[in-house]
């Protein structure tokens, strides 16, 4: 009396490899990969842009306050100059 024997994990392993779903998997598989390495590359590239914004933005405000502190000396200058002639 023959049992039915379960076949072995490399079998299946071979089976599925050589389907034609699984091929189509592993397509969808690295057009996944693909798509997501390249969002991630998009991100990347949006967080270097934020970083280099914000840098360019703080260097504009600091930039508007050194204006700031030499318009007040100057100022300063000038009314030592009227005062003191």
């Amino acid at each position: 009396m023959d049992s039915f024997e379960a076949p072995s994990t490399a079998q299946q392993n071979a089976a599925l490899n050589s389907s034609a779903a699984a091929q189509r998997f592993s397509i969808l598989f690295y057009a996944i990969k693909i798509l997501l390495g390249l969002l991630m590359l998009i991100a990347a590239g949006a967080c270097v842009a934020a970083i280099g914004m914000f840098v360019l933005v703080s260097l504009f405000f600091m930039g508007l306050f050194l204006l700031a502190i030499h318009a007040v000396f100057m100022a300063l200058g000038a009314v030592k100059g009227w005062v003191v002639g």
